[in-house]
């Protein structure tokens, strides 16, 4: 799983953004909402686009406020349970975004295999928060999957960056 040495190695460039950030009074929640809001034009250049370049880099600045909010969380002190909860159901929020515009883009290009891949990935994303979930409501910490979010992500941005879904 990439994404614990990920983290160490983007702290120093999200810890400057974050403070950047507090500085101008953005919040932690904001950002969350945000980093939704932005995976709609992903979802726009996958439903009215023949090519996939575009959806890749709409998807890498959406990406990119996904660590934003929980950096300026902790750079100011404002974690807390409702932001951990907002983050993540705006995080599976994000993912179905992704997946429904594979699907609007499988179904405008005429591509079945991506259909199932697409039902795959979000069958997938949703098991593996679930598996997390259930995990912390009977008090096992776990960091289950090798296929994390970031990970997730990454695959989806490269496959969608390259054309190769």
């Amino acid at each position: 799983m990439l994404t614990p040495s990920a983290r160490r190695l983007a702290q120093p460039v999200l810890r400057t953004v974050a403070r950047a950030l507090a500085r101008l009074g953005v919040g932690p929640n904001a950002l969350t909402v945000l980093g939704v809001v932005l995976h709609v034009p992903v979802v726009w250049c996958l439903a009215a686009f023949d090519t996939t370049w575009a959806a890749g880099v709409a998807l890498a600045l959406a990406g990119a406020f996904d660590a934003l909010d929980g950096a300026v969380a902790r750079e100011t002190d404002r974690t807390s349970p409702f932001g951990a909860f907002l983050d993540s159901v705006v995080d599976r929020v994000s993912e179905s975004l992704v997946c429904f515009g594979l699907v609007l883009h499988a179904q405008r290009t005429g591509d079945a295999t991506l259909v199932r891949w697409a039902i795959a990935f979000f069958a997938g994303s949703i098991l593996v928060s679930y598996t997390r979930a259930r995990a912390a409501g009977i008090g096992v910490r776990t960091q289950a999957g090798w296929f994390g979010r970031l990970e997730r992500t990454l695959a989806i941005g490269a496959g969608l960056l390259t054309g190769f879904l």
